[in-house]
């Protein structure tokens, strides 16, 4: 699958008081790098040559195979090709698939470990995205409990603090992105298909998570927010 979106990222405090930055870097999230033979050398080039500064490259955690770094060859190879071009890497980690989180065999922690081992071996990344549309059931499971009051928001929130946690014990300076939320959600527990939360109401519940839980550390540094259009040809 060949994917290629400018993204950018807003970065948004997170706690009252803190002064609010944009970052600048402007770049692609784009998977298919890894499957090259050159292992995107010469997509990172053309990257690099039309001026984009970044590239955003997707890691999945497998519950079931949680010791497991999911295409790590090609990763180390996508990896070193983006960085020889110039480009700034960031890994978007995140749980799949969506049964395996249903079914309870991952946990924060595991996932926690996963991602700090991520950020061990690859130093030279300083961008995580943690999280890919926890407000969707493609991605996490489930959505609602049998009151239909939201259960994602939740659940997901202790891997996000956990992941933040671990990668600053790995590396202070490395930025934790959080969520990549989906722009849409349905809101209807009962609804025949694509259970989902609207991203307003999916970040209302993580908020009442977060003041449930008593935390006092941040849970992330910036928000990532997927502004898809409805359909392809729709203007900026």
């Amino acid at each position: 699958m060949r994917f290629l979106a400018v993204a950018t990222v807003f970065t948004a405090a997170l706690l009252g008081g803190a002064s609010v930055g944009v970052a600048a870097d402007v770049g692609a999230n784009d998977d298919s790098a890894k499957f090259e033979a050159d292992g995107g050398a010469a997509l990172y080039g053309r990257m690099s040559a039309l001026g984009l500064e970044q590239t955003v490259i997707g890691v999945r955690f497998v519950p079931s195979e949680a010791v497991v770094i999911q295409d790590k060859l090609r990763l180390d190879r996508a990896i070193a090709s983006a960085t020889e071009a110039g480009l700034k890497v960031a890994l978007a980690v995140y749980p799949y698939p969506p049964r395996e989180i249903e079914a309870g065999l991952g946990s924060p922690s595991l996932f926690a470990s996963y991602v700090g081992v991520l950020a061990s071996i690859y130093p030279q990344v300083k961008q995580f995205v943690v999280g890919y549309e926890p407000n969707q059931p493609a991605f996490w499971r489930p959505q609602f409990d049998s009151a239909g009051a939201n259960l994602s928001a939740p659940s997901f929130g202790p891997y996000l603090a956990a992941a933040y946690d671990t990668l600053k014990s790995v590396d202070p300076n490395i930025s934790v992105i959080g969520v990549g939320l989906s722009p849409r959600g349905n809101d209807r527990p009962t609804a025949k298909n694509n259970i989902s939360t609207s991203p307003v109401r999916f970040l209302r519940a993580l908020g009442a998570w977060y003041r449930r839980s008593g935390r006092t550390l941040p849970l992330m540094d910036a928000f990532s927010f997927h502004p898809y259009p409805n359909e392809a040809t729709d203007p900026l």
